[in-house]
């Protein structure tokens, strides 16, 4: 049962590096001004808080160090 825990731990943790990937790779490319709004709207739709999402984004930044 510990196994299966900590498996989708880390599961769980490479989705969120993958989502934080996801929205830095949004915030480069979009025009000044249209991040937010875009994010503000991807999180309605999944019901994540934004503040999860920064930490998701800070997450995916300090994984490529």
């Amino acid at each position: 049962m510990a196994a299966s825990a900590v498996g989708y731990g880390q599961m769980a943790i490479r989705y969120a590096i993958k989502a934080g990937e996801i929205m830095n790779h949004a915030k480069e490319i979009l025009a000044h001004g249209d991040f937010m709004p875009w994010l503000h709207t991807q999180l309605e739709v999944v019901g994540v808080a934004e503040r999860t999402a920064h930490k998701w984004m800070k997450l995916a930044k300090s994984h490529l160090s």
